[in-house]
């Protein structure tokens, strides 16, 4: 059930050698519906260092892909707020679920896609001294 941690953010390192202190756990998105021109994407990020880390977004080629997070109006109505950022407390874990936070990947080759789809998470610096400014991600497509 559990893909491989996204190829431990393919075995991301710094350009110092040092790893990432961001892994990719469990990336993946529902296979697109033919003419599909968005989809929601999910994954768990566990950050491993002392510091709180700030993911700014997301590149992926040819694909827009924005943080976003469903809530419940007051009403009953659901529907999609954008983060601008995800935060990451020292030494924890966050998961993008259905229904809670999650990615959404919009555009055109959305229902080209067969086998998975590569991004970069964006980190924003911290302290001016954060090494790491992008780390790899693989989201797996599921049936």
């Amino acid at each position: 059930m559990v893909s491989i941690i996204s190829l431990l953010f393919f075995f991301s390192c710094s350009e110092s050698g040092r790893e990432a202190p961001i892994v990719v756990l469990d990336a993946y998105l529902k296979k697109p519906l033919e003419g599909a021109l968005s989809s929601a994407a999910y994954m768990s990020l566990r950050n491993t260092s002392g510091n709180k880390i700030k993911i700014k977004g997301l590149t992926c080629n040819n694909l827009l892909a924005e943080f976003h997070q469903t809530v419940i109006k007051d009403s009953g109505m659901m529907s999609m707020n954008k983060l601008n950022l995800l935060t990451v407390e020292p030494k924890s874990e966050i998961t993008l679920v259905p229904g809670k936070e999650h990615i959404m990947l919009m555009g055109k080759s959305m229902s080209n896609k067969n086998k998975g789809i590569k991004c970069d998470l964006i980190l924003e610096s911290v302290n001016s001294v954060q090494t790491f400014n992008r780390v790899p991600v693989f989201f797996e497509i599921r049936d």
